[in-house]
C-alpha cells in the first residue's frame, strides 16, 4: 500500500477534543480537491490535496460543507472530485451536488449535540469564469 505524500493530522489534532464529543461534527471544506497527484494550487484558483479528507475524518467530523466562493475553482471535475473524495473517506458533504436529484434530497440524521468549527485566514474577491 502505498503512503501519502500529507499528513495533515497533526495539524487539526488540537480540535479533535471538541469534534468527537459532538453526536455530529460538522466542518466546512473551502476549497476543491486536486487530482490525486495535483497540480495543487492556491490563489486564486484553488486546488487542494485530497489527503486532508481523511485528517477531517480522524478528527472525527461527519459532514463538511462544501458551498463557498471557491467551489468552482477547479471547474465541474473539480466539484465532483471533491464530493467524491470525501465520500470515499466517510464524509458525508452538503451544499454543493453532483446532480440536480441530488441537490433536491433531503438528508435526515438523528443527533442530540452538534459541533461546528468555522475558520477562515481571509477572504478574498476573485470570481472565476467558466465556459460550459
Amino acid at each position: 500500500m502505498c503512503q501519502p505524500r500529507f499528513d495533515f493530522f497533526p495539524q487539526l489534532a488540537s480540535l479533535q477534543a471538541y469534534v468527537t464529543g459532538a453526536d455530529l461534527g460538522i466542518c466546512h471544506s473551502e476549497v476543491p480537491f486536486a487530482e490525486k497527484d495535483g497540480p495543487f494550487r492556491n490563489y486564486p484558483l484553488f486546488a487542494a490535496p485530497q489527503e486532508i479528507a481523511p485528517a477531517i475524518k480522524q478528527v472525527g467530523w461527519d459532514l463538511c460543507t462544501t458551498a463557498s466562493n471557491h467551489t468552482m475553482d477547479a471547474g465541474w471535475e473539480g466539484l465532483v472530485r471533491t464530493i467524491d473524495v470525501h465520500r470515499a473517506a466517510g464524509i458525508l458533504t452538503a451544499g454543493s451536488y453532483a446532480t440536480e436529484e441530488l441537490a433536491a434530497g433531503i438528508q435526515e440524521m438523528t443527533a442530540v449535540s452538534q459541533e461546528v468549527s468555522a475558520a477562515a485566514e481571509r477572504v478574498q474577491a476573485m470570481v472565476a469564469h467558466f465556459r460550459v
